[in-house]
């Protein structure tokens, strides 16, 4: 992940924090929780998805998240 993409990440993340009316830190925060519950599901469906988009190393921070999906989307 470079530089840019870990600032564009934050920005988005901001973004959401602005939005919903807290802070940086705890948005951050919710989506770090938020991702480490999605990665603990038995669906293999979803198992599937974030292998192909990850790995199976380890479960991404929100930073890596973001710019893995913006990557896919664009």
């Amino acid at each position: 992940m470079t530089i840019i993409q870990k600032l564009h990440a934050r920005n988005i993340i901001r973004k959401v924090a602005r939005q919903q009316g807290i802070t940086y830190h705890q948005c951050y925060s919710d989506l770090a929780e938020a991702i480490a519950v999605a990665y603990t599901t038995f669906d293999p469906e979803a198992k599937r998805t974030q292998i192909e988009l990850v790995g199976d190393s380890h479960i991404p921070t929100p930073e890596e998240l973001i710019s893995l999906i913006s990557q896919k989307t664009t």
